[in-house]
């Protein structure tokens, strides 16, 4: 079976995660394959596509398609496409694409979907992306106009974080602290 045909066979839920396996396996010779299915398939294949693509090799044409479908007009794409970009965890090179960061800020501050606002937080909360200062104004902003409790708690979680220092203090020195100061910002 060519790898276009594979590709076209993600949409059928009884066979898609053996053949997200295979294409998988095949990159980066499936790349042709997924990018198309990322930019023409329906939205199950386009958000199969782009898991699959989340393991491929950092390179600039997949970097593109999936920062396109940053802005499909389906959550599930948009959102596999915003981890794609932004774990460097699940890329065989380690590589993260030119700014993986960038792509969970705006998706934390400007999907239209809850859900993947709730995702890109949770992305960030822990600092996992660094505490740049671009990021702290995008939590800072969501604790000013975010009515949706687990956003302002995401939030909180960060700025809290990165306010108290823990320094070389076990977690029972610092966390009653931290979870008072969570609670005011959630509660601000």
């Amino acid at each position: 079976m060519s790898y276009p045909e594979l590709v076209g066979r993600l949409a059928d839920p009884t066979t898609r995660l053996q053949i997200a396996a295979l294409l998988r396996e095949a990159l980066p010779e499936s790349c042709d394959a997924l990018l198309a299915g990322l930019t023409d398939g329906p939205p199950s294949v386009r958000r199969w596509c782009a898991v699959v693509l989340d393991h491929a090799p950092h390179d600039s044409r997949i970097e593109e398609a999936l920062r396109r479908a940053t802005k499909d007009r389906n959550r599930k794409v948009r959102r596999a496409a915003l981890h794609a970009l932004a774990c460097a965890h699940c890329k065989p090179d380690g590589c993260l694409t030119t700014d993986g960061v960038g792509f969970l800020v705006d998706g934390l501050e400007n999907d239209r979907s809850l859900a993947v606002r709730r995702t890109c937080a949770g992305s960030l909360m822990w600092g996992q992306a660094g505490r740049s200062d671009r990021v702290v104004d995008a939590f800072q902003h969501v604790l000013a106009t975010a009515s949706d409790k687990v956003l302002r708690e995401r939030a909180a979680i960060f700025l809290a974080s990165g306010e108290l220092p823990r320094g070389d203090r076990v977690f029972a020195d610092w966390a009653a602290e931290w979870r008072r100061r969570v609670a005011e910002l959630v509660g601000a």
